[in-house]
């Protein structure tokens, strides 16, 4: 961890997991992250950031680090492409049937009845809010820069849990042609 004013940096793990996605749980003291011990596939963990050993809270081959409002499930993506709620304190895991497989949650909305899901790949980008128990689909935002010259991709975006405020990247790729007339001399 790096500090924000004066302090030094700080070790969270000392573990041999290839760390990768990391997200802060709401409480500030725990960090979910995906990431994949030596010789396994990657999984979900939780680490507190007061030390310790991570612990493992999805099986492997489970993708995602989204935690609700709440603290007690995240919200990841399982082999089969579906969506599921993982309870952190342990048990069966229950299907999201209102997300659909290509969907890239961005987070749960601060009374965490909705999630907002993004596009990838998509000009402009898309965001919309999921409603987790109707599957009612609004679009929230559309995403595009004001100038679009050589524009490849729009996002990732992000948005507050209010939805209030979203931001995202872009990337373009820009160049210059150049016509040489080898008939004219200089």
């Amino acid at each position: 961890m790096l500090p924000t004013g004066a302090g030094e940096p700080r070790v969270v793990t000392h573990d041999k997991i290839n760390h990768r996605s990391a997200r802060w749980f709401p409480d500030g003291r725990r960090i979910l992250f995906q990431g994949n011990a030596p010789g396994e596939a990657s999984r979900i963990w939780v680490q507190d950031v007061a030390g310790g050993a991570p612990r493992p809270v999805t099986p492997q081959n489970v993708a995602g680090t989204q935690v609700t409002p709440d603290e007690t499930r995240i919200l990841a993506r399982a082999p089969d492409r579906r969506f599921y709620f993982y309870p952190l304190a342990g048990g069966a895991p229950q299907p999201v049937p209102a997300l659909k497989s290509g969907d890239i949650p961005v987070r749960f909305s601060s009374d965490g009845k909705s999630v907002f899901v993004a596009t990838f790949g998509r000009v402009p980008a898309l965001l919309q809010k999921v409603d987790l128990a109707s599957g009612e689909r609004t679009v929230w935002r559309e995403a595009m820069p004001p100038d679009p010259a050589g524009l490849i991709n729009v996002g990732p975006i992000f948005v507050t849990p209010d939805g209030r405020t979203t931001v995202y990247s872009y990337t373009r790729m820009l160049c210059d042609l150049f016509v040489l007339d080898r008939a004219r001399k200089h």
